[in-house]
C-alpha cells in the first residue's frame, strides 16, 4: 500500500517542522512549500493526496493557491490559519472540498479531519 502524500504549504519554518514530524510520524509522506508558486508546482509535478495550506503566505493568498491546484487536479484540502473564518473562506469551502482549522490547532483534531 502507497503512503499518502500532504503537501504543506505554509512559510513558517516552525510549522512546517512540526507538521513533516507530524505527518512521518503518523505514516504520511509530507511535502513541504513554503510559498504559492512552488506548492503549484510541486502539487502539478508530485500530485498529493491531500493538501494544508495557510491562508497567509508571502507571494499569493492561500486561498487562491488552493485554487489554482484545485483547478487541475480534484485535491482535497485543509486550510490552517491564525485568521478567523470570513464570508470568503465560507464560500471557498462550499465551493471545494475543503476544512477550515483555525492555529494554534491540536495536534489530534488535525489527524483526525486529514485520515
Amino acid at each position: 500500500m502507497m503512503k499518502k502524500k500532504i503537501l504543506i504549504v505554509e512559510d513558517d519554518f516552525d510549522t512546517c517542522t512540526l507538521l513533516s514530524m507530524l505527518f512521518k510520524k503518523t505514516g504520511y509522506v509530507p511535502m513541504v512549500a513554503q510559498n504559492g508558486r512552488d506548492a503549484i508546482e510541486m502539487a502539478q509535478q508530485d500530485k498529493p493526496d491531500l493538501v494544508i495550506f495557510d491562508r497567509m503566505l508571502p507571494d499569493v493568498d492561500g486561498w487562491e493557491v488552493y485554487e489554482s491546484i484545485r483547478d487541475a487536479e480534484d485535491i482535497p484540502a485543509i486550510c490552517l490559519s491564525a485568521l478567523p473564518p470570513d464570508k470568503e473562506v465560507s464560500r471557498e469551502m462550499k465551493m471545494g472540498n475543503s476544512e477550515y482549522i483555525r492555529k494554534p490547532f491540536y495536534n489530534d483534531e488535525l489527524l483526525a479531519r486529514v485520515d
